[in-house]
């Protein structure tokens, strides 16, 4: 089954997901949680990958009907060098 027949569940898990105020994810945890929940939903798919994850996002802040503001956070970078 191709990957984009489940994107109004990718969606609407994304939506749950990012709306909880109290958990930050990164797109690893992302990309494992939505796999973790169609897998439930439809046993029979391969799960998504993380640039699909990305694209998804993409999709819901800039593109679909919605135009969602999603806050970003990142945390400092690690330099051996310094």
């Amino acid at each position: 089954m191709p990957a984009n027949k489940n994107a109004m569940t990718r969606y609407k898990i994304l939506d749950e997901l990012l709306s909880c105020r109290y958990h930050n994810y990164s797109l690893d945890d992302l990309t494992e949680e939505v796999n973790k929940r169609l897998a439930e939903l439809y046993p029979d798919t391969n799960g998504v990958g993380r640039r699909t994850i990305e694209k998804d996002i993409f999709y819901l802040e800039y593109e679909g009907p919605f135009l969602v503001e999603i806050e970003r956070y990142s945390a400092p970078s690690y330099n051996s060098e310094k």
